[in-house]
């Protein structure tokens, strides 16, 4: 995946879009939320939006660390803590499996690990 991504961003380089287009533009909306919800369904066998995506993060940030919500508050872009802490509870009862990487494990075989960025530092 990171081979096709850098690929992908070098032959856009010239560009002043930081998602160009095949034109001299950008890509539309549209099309950047398509290729988003191809390459995760081909990556984890589940069709997510970006914006579940973004929600998935959050969860496996807090699987990992579950103190950590002011991390997930600036990665959600919350300007409140108390709006990332409400959410969190309310998509928890949503929840039918334990924690949010047995969905996709489950549908990806034992083997897979979420791929989480360092999560340490200021709280």
């Amino acid at each position: 995946m990171k081979n096709n991504a850098q690929s992908e961003r070098h032959a856009g380089a010239a560009s002043p879009w930081l998602f160009p287009g095949e034109s001299d533009g950008h890509k539309t909306k549209t099309t950047l939320s398509g290729q988003i919800i191809d390459r995760i369904t081909k990556e984890i066998g589940i069709r997510v939006t970006p914006h579940q995506f973004r929600h998935l993060a959050a969860a496996f940030i807090l699987e990992k660390d579950p103190a950590n919500y002011e991390f997930v508050r600036r990665v959600l872009g919350h300007k409140n803590l108390q709006t990332t802490i409400w959410r969190r509870k309310r998509q928890a009862r949503w929840t039918t499996v334990a924690r949010p990487s047995e969905l996709i494990r489950i549908r990806s075989g034992p083997a897979w690990q979420p791929a989480l960025p360092s999560i340490t530092g200021p709280r």
